[in-house]
Formats: C-alpha cells, sequence, structure tokens
C-alpha cells in the first residue's frame, strides 16, 4: 500500500511541533527507510510506501513518547493531521455537514490519501454508522 506524502509530513510536522526537544532523535532512530524518506523532501502529491512513512515512524512515536502506546501515537498523529488539514473551506463543509453525509463520502476521500484503500458504509443508524475498512 502506498500513501500520499501529505500524510508523511504530517507525522514529521506532528513530532516537530508536539516534541521538539527529542525531534532530531526521533529522526535518528528511524529504520533506514523512514530515515531516508524523513531526510529528505517529501511531496506532497506523490506517493510512499506504507511502511517507510507512516507504521514505522508512528511506532517509533509510540515508543518514545507514549510509553509503547501505538495506538495512542496513531490517534493522537491522526487527529493533529486532521485539524491542520481540514481547515479554510473544508473546516465549513465539515460544520455544515451531518455524520452520515460525511461517512457516505469518505471512501473516496481515503482513497484520495491511501491507495487500495476501501472504506464502505456497512450500517447507517440514526445515531451511529459502522464502516468496514480494507
Amino acid at each position: 500500500m502506498k500513501v500520499k506524502g501529505t500524510v508523511v509530513t504530517s507525522i514529521d510536522k506532528f513530532v516537530k511541533d508536539n516534541f521538539p526537544a527529542k525531534y532530531k532523535d526521533w529522526k535518528l532512530r528511524l529504520p533506514d527507510k523512514s530515515k531516508e524518506l524523513f531526510n529528505n523532501p517529501v511531496m506532497a502529491t506523490e506517493w510512499y510506501d506504507t511502511e517507510s512513512g507512516v507504521l514505522a515512524p508512528t511506532k517509533l512515536i509510540g515508543e518514545m513518547f507514549y510509553d509503547f502506546n501505538v495506538k495512542k501515537a496513531a490517534w493522537d498523529s491522526g487527529n493533529y493531521s486532521a485539524k491542520v488539514a481540514l481547515t479554510g473551506v473544508y473546516k465549513v463543509f465539515i460544520l455544515i455537514s451531518t455524520p452520515a453525509f460525511m461517512m457516505a463520502r469518505a471512501g473516496k476521500i481515503m482513497a484520495s490519501f491511501y491507495d487500495q484503500a476501501v472504506l464502505n458504509v456497512v450500517e447507517n443508524r440514526s445515531k451511529g454508522i459502522t464502516l468496514h475498512i480494507t
């Protein structure tokens, strides 16, 4: 699977903004393929390997800053990415849309950041939604 450069850069920015004192150490401890990626310019519209661009760096964030809680690291870095990305017209769109409306279109949005990702709405209830993401 591949991921867009915007996702990769958001992880880098998350560490730089939230853990500035340990940012250089984090980059030094990245696996070789991730280190090569993060030490070179990342183009927002290009596709990058998910393992070296997202999974390995997020695992290291969990180890270094979240007492090995990778799930919390992924949640916080994803939340950060959403807050940074969802500004301007996107923010207005989210504020006026219903959750069901957004989730019905989430598959198209997800595919623009993660190739081969598929998101299907399995069940749409008045107070919830069930998604299947592969």
